[in-house]
């Protein structure tokens, strides 16, 4: 249950606690004010872990720390109790408090070492190189500089290859047989290649090959333990899909002598309708003569609109003009219109099955490529740093004994920017904190954020995950849960009138 936002309550230090508030509300001021109020409480700077999204986000929180850190070993007492009392320290505690508050700056500024305050990237390459070293992970190696310009360059050199090798099926040689002075043989990869150019065209496929490698951790996850990724992930597709794809559902149709009599009945009795009918009637009839596919075009177009039934069955020309043989006559078109609709579901079905099948091979193939350029190099990416992070905290052989340097260090763990967290991201910090848990830690966690603002889905950021924190931090930690609606940036009439318009698409 979302409760609107006590300061006091979200800022205490011995409770765990989450925070919806949207943008402008002060998220980052309750994330260092709760900083600052662990550290008054007790905590020792190197106890503070705090994650947000970028780097310049963790620079603001930094900078911020050290700010009010000034002010409380500065100003005079008037303003320091003021200070403390904007942050819901209470009344009574506030005089017993001032000498540590005023003592904060160069407890934080010499502790070695202070708090961390970092990304999630950063975070995990910290993990890696906490890891031990049986567990054979890359934690010295040196960070990709460019990524991009190396995915583009593994993928342009295998798509030349692809092409290389699809041409000699276009080139009519029997599969597996080159052409006399060919360098390379046919392959499924260059199959794939020709298949998917001329179904969603180079630019397409040039951008789902990019989704791909950009979601390479998800496929990672999914397929992980697999000998062949690409048949485990088709396996897991097929049951959803037709029974039969290899069927074909246009020459069943025109090979089943009832719906081509339907066929014929229905474009007859078109020609007693109205104008629109009758300019139908013809291009009907004339579907008879046509081979299977253009056939089938035909009637999606002239009895169907827009690949769907057409809203009105009959005018009341046609209705008037057919008298009694009106509900033959709409039996046999509803006939028509159910087997076109299971056509077009069919036909759906098989190009979904089709470009997976392509694109997954594909994808798969440049996924591998673009790592072993990596290995060469001696280099990782951020997303490599992601994964072997995530697969140590689940590694039943080393997450414990990191779970025990992570306690050992870090007491509080504060969330910034929680809505742009990926589902990985969320699995490796929910692992440590499982084990966190099972281990009678007293950790805190502060979590704060707005779903409204997840604007890096481009960077597999998912709003969800906010949700999904939420409840498991409410379960496990007993973290109550605050929003806040109101901002600072925005007059109060503007916030009075956006503020219904996202309650409903919340609702």
């Amino acid at each position: 249950m979302t409760a609107f936002l006590d300061t006091a309550a979200a800022l205490d230090p011995a409770r765990s606690a989450v925070v919806e508030a949207c943008a402008g509300s002060g998220k980052t001021w309750l994330l260092v004010s709760r900083m600052l109020r662990l550290l008054l409480a007790g905590a020792a700077p190197s106890e503070l872990l705090a994650i947000t999204f970028t780097r310049k986000a963790a620079q603001e929180m930094t900078d911020r720390l050290h700010e009010w850190l000034r002010v409380l070993a500065l100003e005079d007492d008037v303003t320091v109790r003021t200070f403390l009392r904007a942050r819901a320290v209470p009344d009574d505690e506030i005089d017993a408090l001032l000498p540590r508050a005023r003592g904060l700056l160069e407890t934080v500024l010499t502790a070695q070492p202070g708090p961390t305050v970092t990304t999630f990237h950063g975070w995990f390459l910290d993990l890696l190189k906490r890891a031990p070293l049986e567990a054979g992970l890359p934690w010295g190696a040196p960070l990709l500089e460019r990524p991009r310009l190396l995915q583009d360059e593994v993928r342009d050199r295998l798509l030349a290859q692809w092409a290389a090798e699809g041409s000699l099926r276009s080139s009519g040689a029997p599969a597996g047989v080159p052409l006399a002075g060919a360098a390379a043989p046919e392959s499924s990869e260059g199959a794939a290649l020709l298949a998917l150019l001329a179904d969603i065209g180079e630019h397409n496929l040039r951008a789902l090959l990019k989704h791909f490698v950009d979601a390479r951790a998800e496929w990672w996850a999914y397929t992980d333990g697999q000998p062949d990724p690409v048949a485990y992930a088709l396996d897991q597709l097929r049951p959803g899909l037709h029974p039969d794809l290899d069927s074909d559902p246009v020459a069943a149709f025109w090979a089943d002598e009832l719906m081509v009599a339907r066929v014929k009945r229905v474009g007859f009795a078109l020609e007693k309708g109205s104008k629109s009918e009758l300019a139908r009637a013809p291009e009907i009839q004339r579907s008879l003569g046509l081979p299977p596919d253009d056939a089938h075009a035909a009637l999606m177009k002239h009895l169907m609109t827009a690949g769907k039934r057409r809203k009105k069955q009959a005018t009341k020309e046609l209705e008037k003009a057919l008298g009694a043989g009106l509900d033959a006559y709409l039996r046999d078109l509803d006939t028509l219109e159910t087997a076109l609709e299971a056509i077009t579901a069919i036909q759906t079905d098989q190009r979904i099955w089709t470009l997976n099948r392509h694109g997954l091979l594909l994808g798969h193939a440049l996924l591998a490529a673009y790592q072993d350029a990596k290995a060469q190099q001696g280099v990782i990416d951020f997303t490599d740093a992601e994964w072997q992070a995530c697969r140590l905290l689940a590694s039943e052989e080393h997450a414990p004994a990191l779970a025990l340097k992570l306690d050992a260090r870090y007491r509080h763990l504060l969330l910034d920017e929680f809505q742009d967290t990926n589902p990985l991201q969320w699995q490796a910090l929910s692992t440590w904190l499982l084990e966190a848990r099972g281990a009678d830690s007293d950790m805190t966690v502060f979590m704060v954020g707005d779903p409204k603002q997840a604007i890096y889905r481009f960077r597999r950021g998912e709003a969800r995950v906010f949700d999904a924190a939420a409840d498991f931090l409410h379960t496990h930690f007993g973290a109550a849960r605050f929003s806040t609606d109101m901002t600072r940036r925005l007059a109060p009439a503007v916030v009075a009138a956006i503020n219904p318009v996202f309650a409903d698409v919340a609702g």
